[in-house]
């Protein structure tokens, strides 16, 4: 009796395992399927395709950590994000992929999907962009807050697709002015009072449609997710370019100037303003931004905080006037690379450095012959010193054994 209770309490116990990993198991199964289900990126969308890079934007259920990037290739972060390993996790993903060869098929992957998909970049275009002007507005969740994340899509007749995403003050900026034709061979130019449609995508928060004409978008009207706005039918009065002409009369950009090619990555940008007007101050392709108020004397100035890479970037600022219509101005440079600046040097100092180099050469010969005489002698003598060493012991140890053996 005492040897079956042991064999009764351990099938037992086996039939509570056993029952426990399949509920365990089952649980496990459904908490991976719930988690593949929530991450996996859904309403892709490829925009604002250049010849060196485009735009990646998708959703996804729950909040995960985006990327996207060239299969075999470094994968880029979320716009929003510095770095990979700084990520934060959203709902709506906008990624722009970077450092491409114009007129090439690529392959790109999105964070946590699996399908490769096939895109091929824009040729280069050697004439200027158009002369247009940015859209800007502002978008809002239903609860008043800013709809920061929410992604701006513009799709414009006989035009490749272009988007931005809403900042965390609620403003989105969309330039229009590099926007390519649908074969991506050249701009497009957009025609006044041509009908327009901007989609807001806001993932979870909702969408919206903003129905416009071309000219009366700047701004449009506040847009709230889950309304669509109507701004086709607003008299062409209204938008009139003047009040911008005369705003910028008194808030300007002197430093850059159009096209400028800085030689540093950290250069301060100088403007005008009205006293104590704060102007907002955004950076791109490397995002950089921030504010700063006009001075006593008018002035105002901003030191970047952040290097920019060598390349194209554009410098936007954005303010109120006193009338409360929000006015934007934008300004194109570039960063000069480094490695261009030092190989101009060399050709200002090469006469010089030619003379000098004939007078240290006669200091630099007797060196090595006042290294070479010790080692060559302490290694005669170390040969000398081992070898009479070695023929004092075997002389010793033959002395020894003779004398035992005579014995």
């Amino acid at each position: 009796m005492t040897n079956r209770i042991p064999t009764i309490l351990a099938l037992f116990i086996l039939s509570l395992a056993v029952g426990l990993t399949v509920v365990a198991t089952r649980s496990v199964q459904v908490l991976f399927t719930k988690a593949a289900v929530g991450t996996t990126p859904k309403n892709i969308r490829v925009t604002n395709i250049a010849d060196t890079n485009f735009t990646v934007s998708y959703l996804t259920d729950a909040p995960v950590k985006g990327s996207a990037g060239i299969e075999g290739q470094t994968f880029f972060p979320d716009d929003r994000d510095t770095s990979l390993s700084k990520s934060a996790a959203y709902n709506t993903h906008y990624v722009t992929i970077k450092n491409l060869s114009p007129a090439t098929k690529y392959r790109y992957l999105v964070e946590n999907g699996t399908t490769a998909y096939e895109i091929t970049t824009a040729p280069a275009i050697t004439t200027a962009a158009t002369m247009a002007e940015p859209i800007y507005g502002t978008v809002t969740k239903t609860d008043g807050n800013p709809a920061y994340g929410a992604i701006v899509y513009f799709s414009p007749f006989g035009g490749s697709p272009v988007s931005t995403y809403v900042k965390a003050n609620g403003n989105f900026l969309l330039p229009v002015n590099n926007i390519r034709t649908t074969d991506l061979k050249s701009y497009l130019f957009l025609k006044q009072n041509d009908p327009e449609t901007i989609f807001v995508e806001g993932g979870k928060d909702g969408v919206a449609t903003v129905s416009c004409l071309v000219g009366k978008d700047k701004p449009v009207p506040n847009i709230t997710l889950g309304k669509d706005v109507n701004c086709s039918t607003t008299p062409a009065a209204q938008v009139s370019p003047a009040p911008l002409a005369a705003a910028t009369a008194t808030v300007t950009i002197t430093s850059p100037t159009e096209g400028e090619i800085l030689t540093t990555g950290l250069p301060t940008f100088r403007g005008k303003a009205p006293i104590n007007k704060v102007v907002q101050i955004e950076v791109r392709s490397t995002v950089v931004t921030g504010s700063v108020k006009a001075d006593a004397s008018g002035n105002w100035v901003w030191p970047i905080t952040k290097a920019l890479d060598p390349g194209q970037h554009t410098l936007t600022i954005t303010y109120l006037e006193t009338t409360g219509t929000t006015k934007i101005m934008t300004r194109n440079f570039s960063v000069k690379a480094s490695g261009t600046e030092t190989a101009i040097l060399p050709q200002t100092f090469g006469t010089p450095s030619a003379t000098i180099k004939t007078t240290p050469t006669p200091t630099l010969t007797p060196k090595p012959t006042i290294v070479k005489p010790p080692v060559t002698g302490e290694t005669e003598n170390l040969i000398i010193l081992l070898t009479a060493g070695m023929f004092l012991v075997t002389l010793g140890l033959s002395t020894i054994y003779k004398a035992v053996w005579i014995r």
